[in-house]
């Protein structure tokens, strides 16, 4: 499976597992969608917290222009569900900054769920999807991983919590679950036929490191 930072164009794709509904594509069966879309921020919709700025309103447009384009590709991220934070401004002219917590109601919790290796501890990963569907376009899922499950240790359910929060070790925690649980949803998910994996800034880097250890346990590295 390669890596990249750009993806091909358009004319190559074979659309034939298309789904047809008054002759606008509106699906496709999974073996058909080619690049995954790794993305720590994907702006979806302002009640849905999982960005904070440009990277996150970039990786939406991406996915948006992709359902537009027709080009098959699905998104990944981690569920926010503080947000990164609401700011007020006090009468006294000091920042004041409290949780911005996400909506649920266009989202789907599905039953797969995963599990990923952090230090020592198996964390169990959640799947919530989001679909994206332009007019006349292609529906492009985007799926959001999720920590906060109760067979889980406090410190780790806290990793869908706030985007960007806490320290450092918090942070490297986050790409662990990007990264690894990026690729264990989409074996999970059925998506058996995916050739690029694009990461959005260096966030999703482990899911190179997960390719590697599967492709030396299987002698095909």
């Amino acid at each position: 499976m390669a890596f990249y930072f750009i993806y091909y164009q358009t004319k190559t794709l074979n659309l034939s597992g298309c789904a047809i509904m008054s002759k606008k594509i509106i699906s496709m069966d999974k073996n058909s969608y080619k690049v995954a879309y790794l993305s720590m921020e994907i702006a979806l919709t302002n009640d849905i917290k999982t960005f904070a700025g440009g990277l996150g309103v970039l990786a939406g447009d991406l996915l948006r222009s992709a359902s537009r384009l027709r080009f098959p590709m699905v998104g990944i991220t981690i569920f926010n569900k503080q947000g990164y934070f609401r700011q007020t401004v006090s009468a006294y002219g000091k920042q004041e900054e409290t949780d911005d917590p996400s909506a649920y109601d266009k989202l789907t919790l599905l039953e797969e769920k995963v599990s990923i290796v952090i230090g020592a501890d198996e964390v169990a990963v959640r799947i919530w999807k989001y679909e994206i569907l332009a007019a006349g376009g292609l529906l492009i899922p985007v799926y959001l991983l999720d920590t906060d499950c109760p067979e889980n240790k406090d410190c780790y359910r806290k990793l869908s919590g706030h985007l960007y929060g806490g320290d450092l070790r918090y942070r490297l925690w986050q790409e662990i679950v990007l990264g690894q649980g990026a690729i264990r949803a989409l074996e999970i998910l059925g998506y058996r036929d995916i050739k690029k994996i694009h990461l959005n800034e260096g966030h999703g880097a482990l899911a190179a490191a997960e390719e590697y250890c599967r492709a030396s346990a299987s002698g095909s590295r």
